[in-house]
């Protein structure tokens, strides 16, 4: 039996802010239009996981992205920790699970930037990396050429506020995949999520915090 204990906040947090995901690279995207004439009904009765794809563009990944994981805003609670409150939920309003994302004929992985709506270039060669993209790709006919999403937690940051903080974190990928699908399938998005966590591979995104992966999905168009 797999057992994970449960979150504990701590009487005495370390105060622990966002990585600085710095590039000079990045991908301004533009705002949505109005919202289409679609009730939650409708999205909850039609969802379903998709599993051929169209091609999406940057701009259309943006509109998934805006409505599910933008910052509304910030703040610091009065033991200092930055929190954020965003459409989808999370632990402790801490936010620390990344969404990099993969498109259709690249091999540069962007994150997005939920404070700018924009998108960042992270130039990080390794074969490693290559090869999730690779596995990724390889699951159905038309997988190549959808959008991967990948879900990164920065469980270095989430420890300084909870001990056994994993199963918040795994709980908090599910919960942005969740809202990931329903997003999707009121945009007319195709919407898959993947067996593989790209669990080992996140450990070379970064050598000052210990990140892990928490599945991936594919995004397309019907």
């Amino acid at each position: 039996m797999i057992k994970l204990k449960s979150p504990v906040p701590k009487s005495d947090p370390v105060v622990i802010d966002p990585i600085n995901w710095s590039s000079n690279n990045v991908v301004k995207l533009p705002y949505p239009e109005a919202s289409m004439n679609v009730s939650f009904g409708d999205v909850l009765e039609k969802r379903k996981t998709r599993r051929q794809f169209k091609t999406i563009t940057k701009d259309e990944v943006g509109y998934l992205l805006y409505m599910a994981n933008r910052t509304l805003y910030r703040d610091r609670n009065s033991q200092g920790i930055l929190t954020e409150h965003r459409p989808v939920i999370s632990s402790g309003g801490l936010h620390v699970v990344e969404c990099l994302v993969l498109f259709p004929g690249e091999n540069v992985w962007n994150r997005y930037d939920s404070l700018n709506h924009q998108f960042q270039r992270l130039y990080i060669d390794h074969e490693k990396l290559s090869n999730l993209a690779l596995n990724a790709r390889g699951f159905f006919e038309t997988s190549n050429i959808a959008a991967v999403i990948w879900y990164v937690g920065d469980f270095t940051r989430i420890s300084g506020k909870y001990d056994h903080a994993q199963s918040a974190m795994w709980r908090d990928s599910g919960a942005i995949q969740a809202t990931h699908s329903l997003v999707s399938e009121y945009l007319n998005y195709a919407f898959c999520p993947l067996g593989i966590t790209g669990q080992d591979e996140a450990q070379l995104l970064s050598d000052q915090r210990n990140l892990l992966g928490l599945g991936l999905s594919l995004v397309g168009l019907m």
